[in-house]
């Protein structure tokens, strides 16, 4: 009798055990784990086409630089999502060479495709005060394929509406005037 009370208490320690070692790898698993350096500057690369220049971790993003066609970016992206935000240009470098007469043809530089930048909500803020003088009460930011929209809720002297901006345009995309 007493071996089986025995083997109980060891069955009873091994599933405990084995309980504790499934969900502390479960767990293990499951957990977000915030992007690396090495990974932000990956994708930073790949999706601007330039080539970084420095990386400072900050609260709970990075604050990336980064270099293409003679000008210095930065861009803030959030460590645990990857998502990519406040794109600015920080220092566009002038060419200074100067001119002389060459019998060389001129090398035609490939078009550069523009990086778009998204407005800033006082940007937005001052598009929609223009459109309807009042007090804002929310700027709301959705993504969109063309490059994303603001809801922006005006409260208006007389009247109450929302208006939707294009992102990166600042074009007044609609007024919805509220009932």
């Amino acid at each position: 009798m007493t071996k089986m009370y025995l083997r109980i208490i060891a069955l009873f320690f091994v599933v405990i055990l084995a309980s504790y070692l499934l969900f502390t790898s479960f767990n293990d698993i499951t957990k977000d784990t915030p992007f690396t350096q090495q990974e932000i500057s990956s994708r930073v690369e790949l999706l601007y086409a330039g080539n970084v220049e420095t990386i400072v971790h900050q609260n709970d993003a990075y604050i990336v630089s980064f270099l293409k066609n003679s000008v210095v970016y930065e861009v803030v992206v959030d460590r645990q999502s990857g998502a990519f935000s406040n794109l600015k240009l920080v220092f566009e470098q002038l060419d200074q060479t100067t001119q002389q007469p060459t019998t060389e043809k001129p090398v035609e530089k490939p078009p550069v495709t523009p990086i778009p930048v998204h407005l800033t909500a006082q940007q937005v803020q001052q598009i929609a005060l223009k459109q309807l003088t009042g007090k804002v009460e929310s700027i709301d930011y959705y993504d969109t394929a063309d490059g994303g929209y603001y809801l922006v809720e005006v409260d208006g002297e007389d009247e109450e509406a929302t208006l939707q901006i294009h992102s990166i345009t600042g074009k007044v995309l609609s007024v919805t005037f509220d009932d």
